[in-house]
């Protein structure tokens, strides 16, 4: 059993799904576990140090364990200390995650689970922010431009929309030589 920890949370564009980078302490071993959207804003938002509400647990959380569990691989067992009795509760793997977070607590994972790390790997995993950055940068980029036929469609209707109709007599002459020209 290695004791992991957060390293962090990223997108995974081949995936196209978010994702937890656990490292042992040593940085040689790590393991991708893919969560949903919600799990990832929680995540990001308990290890940038924002408060966030969170329902309290009863007891004190002992150990938290993932890839234990061989009748359902994608549980992991948290367990509580509660007075005298150790209680194990099974839940997601991002359940459990975010309880260690929250609570800053390691998790164990069997070292046969997790992966070596390589200098160069061909697994990309990308930064949140990097994504967002790339996506306004996208979205802020100007069209591509529009072909002369679509270009002169849309000075037809602005042309007839403000009612200047001999221009668009000009202009829709000029799209009906276009359109001949590639019909031919």
């Amino acid at each position: 059993m290695k004791n992991t920890y957060i390293k962090s949370v990223s997108w995974c564009p081949v995936h196209q799904m978010h994702v937890v980078i656990l490292v042992n302490r040593e940085k040689t071993k790590w393991l991708p576990i893919f969560i949903k959207a919600d799990d990832a804003d929680v995540l990001e938002s308990l290890l940038t140090g924002e408060k966030i509400h969170m329902p309290p647990i009863k007891g004190v959380v002992y150990q938290i364990t993932l890839g234990t569990n061989r009748s359902n691989p994608y549980y992991a067992t948290v367990t509580i200390k509660r007075g005298d009795q150790l209680v194990k509760k099974k839940m997601y793997y991002a359940a459990a995650i975010i309880i260690a977070a929250r609570m800053k607590l390691p998790v164990h994972i069997p070292e046969e689970k997790m992966f070596d790390v390589q200098k160069d790997t061909s697994y990309k995993i990308v930064r949140r922010e990097d994504v967002r950055t790339a996506l306004k940068e996208r979205l802020d980029r100007p069209a591509k431009p529009k072909s002369a036929l679509e270009r002169l469609e849309s000075q037809l209707q602005d042309a007839i929309d403000s009612e200047e109709y001999e221009e668009a007599e000009i202009i829709s002459k000029e799209i009906e030589i276009l359109r001949d020209k590639y019909s031919k």
